[in-house]
């Protein structure tokens, strides 16, 4: 995935995202198919965060820690935040790679709310 943009716009990124793959697997993963995020931009500059794996939904929020919003936090619990960097994202904004701790996501953007 070349030419990753030297700032993320985080309006372009927004949608939903469908998890192509991740390694390790998270515990909060463990059985889950049809992983899919859905990112949502508020007036505030933070962002909606809902995750989806099958018939369980977990509510979140993020927000960017770096001037290029390549690197954010994301929180689905109070006052706890994790790491979301792009490490990867196309200059169309359909295919990325996320790093979190010790995991590596790959997503592919949805065309479709069905994706």
């Amino acid at each position: 995935m070349p030419n990753t943009p030297e700032k993320i716009n985080l309006k372009k990124y927004m949608g939903t995202w469908k998890q192509v793959s991740v390694k390790p697997v998270p515990w909060f993963q463990k059985g889950c198919k049809n992983v899919k995020a859905n990112y949502k931009l508020r007036n505030d500059g933070k962002v909606d965060v809902l995750n989806i794996c099958d018939d369980r939904e977990k509510h979140g929020v993020a927000r960017s820690v770096s001037d290029n919003n390549k690197e954010l936090e994301v929180s689905f619990f109070p006052f706890i935040w994790g790491e979301y960097k792009i490490v990867k994202l196309d200059k169309e904004y359909q295919n990325a790679t996320i790093k979190g701790g010790k995991y590596t996501w790959k997503l592919k953007k949805c065309k479709t709310k069905t994706c």
